[in-house]
């Protein structure tokens, strides 16, 4: 999914996309597994030392693949469930080994040097502790971050 998450990029910033994108205004969206999407393909271009992206906006992201640390026993069942969300890690990965991949565990991953981000998130959503980590992680690592929590909201 990383991969073709790339590879779009790659397309619309292409002059022969047809859709006139200015290759030096990019920005990279997702929201919950798309926002862990955006966040490893900002990862990417910054490995790749193209900077191409000048924004990420992360919706609810998911960032970890720890979910000890990255659920809210409270609200966990609210909406999403841990053993769901382990489920489609399950299902995703091709093994357990893979979870550490900072394209995937992109909280644990070297954060410096990404482009500044917009975090979006809901109180009563069980994988609401995942943003508020990758928020602390970007700003300790430099990273501008606006952010918001909207209150009583799944």
């Amino acid at each position: 999914a990383v991969n073709d998450a790339i590879d779009a990029v790659e397309w619309a910033r292409n002059p022969q996309s047809g859709l006139g994108v200015d290759a030096r205004r990019i920005a990279v969206a997702g929201d919950s597994a798309g926002g862990n999407l955006a966040a490893a393909v900002a990862l990417h271009y910054r490995d790749a030392g193209d900077p191409v992206l000048r924004h990420q906006l992360l919706v609810y992201p998911v960032t970890t693949t720890d979910l000890v640390r990255g659920m809210d026993p409270e609200y966990d069942g609210v909406m999403l469930e841990r053993d769901e969300l382990q489920w489609h890690q399950d299902n995703y990965l091709p093994g357990p080994d893979v979870a550490s991949d900072p394209r995937v565990n992109v909280l644990d991953a070297n954060l410096a040097g990404l482009p500044e981000a917009t975090i979006i998130l809901a109180e009563c959503d069980p994988i609401r502790p995942q943003g508020e980590l990758y928020e602390t992680a970007l700003r300790a690592a430099g990273v501008t971050v606006r952010s918001h929590q909207t209150p009583g909201m799944v």
